[in-house]
């Protein structure tokens, strides 16, 4: 029989399983089951940002990070749970998931996007600067210092990976940002990594599909090599950033 949402006999259920339960597989159960009847009720979040701040299971406290990420759109203490986790946790896998439920229910937050900022920085786990990268791209639209984070982490990045999410999470917060113009004509001038370029160009022409065949002709009939995948990186990223250009490189390319 299905549960309605927000029934709170089986709220209250869950969380005492949650709270008092022996198995640790019981517990990890309940705090998954919550995310389906349980959206910003606030006596569930407690109970998953308690799970996340003492249970003494990581796989538990990831599963509360997970939840959160699920039912604690804007709550603030939920955005500052996930934070502590990502800041204090030793464990990585659950940095990793209080960095992606961030990217879920913080938008907008400047004390997310400083978290996240400072962990592209600084955290010597590259799944975890990957992974605060996506959330930026999330969360991040138009703020000029995650901006200024993700391009420095396309420019000096030694990671592939990390710079194509980059790119990615970039298209998605800098549109028409005159920073990232100056970033993708240093792009131009300076990348020899042939392969990072590729990648990153196979991210940014799959939001203009249509582009695809059309560089192809030119990239053939140009005959072009390594200087080639910077101009498919400068037009590539121009357009997810700038998508007013679209039409005219579309115009261009079938000249």
């Amino acid at each position: 029989m299905e549960i309605a949402a927000n029934n709170p006999t089986a709220i209250t259920a869950l969380i005492e399983l949650i709270r008092d339960a022996q198995s640790q597989d019981i517990r990890r159960q309940a705090a998954d089951s919550l995310v389906e009847i349980a959206a910003n009720n606030p006596t569930a979040i407690i109970a998953l940002e308690e799970l996340a701040h003492n249970s003494q299971e990581e796989d538990i406290r990831c599963q509360a990070a997970d939840s959160l990420g699920k039912i604690a759109k804007d709550n603030p203490t939920a955005i500052t749970t996930l934070i502590e986790l990502i800041r204090n946790s030793q464990d990585v896998d659950i940095r990793c998931q209080a960095v992606d439920s961030l990217g879920k229910v913080a938008k907008n937050n400047p004390t997310a996007i400083t978290a996240l900022e400072e962990l592209v920085r600084n955290s010597q786990e590259e799944d975890i600067r990957c992974q605060a990268a996506d959330s930026l791209g999330k969360i991040a639209k138009d703020n000029p210092t995650a901006i200024t984070t993700l391009l420095e982490l396309i420019l000096n990045s030694q990671d592939v990976d990390i710079r194509c999410q980059a790119v990615d999470s970039l298209g998605k917060v800098a549109k028409d940002n005159p920073t990232a113009i100056t970033a993708l004509e240093e792009l131009v001038r300076n990348s020899q990594e042939e392969d990072i370029c590729c990648q990153a160009v196979g991210l940014s022409l799959a939001t203009f599909p249509k582009l695809s065949t059309a560089w192809q002709r030119i990239s053939t009939s140009w005959e072009l090599k390594i200087n080639s995948i910077n101009v498919v990186i400068a037009v590539g990223l121009s357009l997810a950033i700038f998508p007013k250009l679209s039409a005219a490189w579309q115009r261009i390319s079938s000249s």
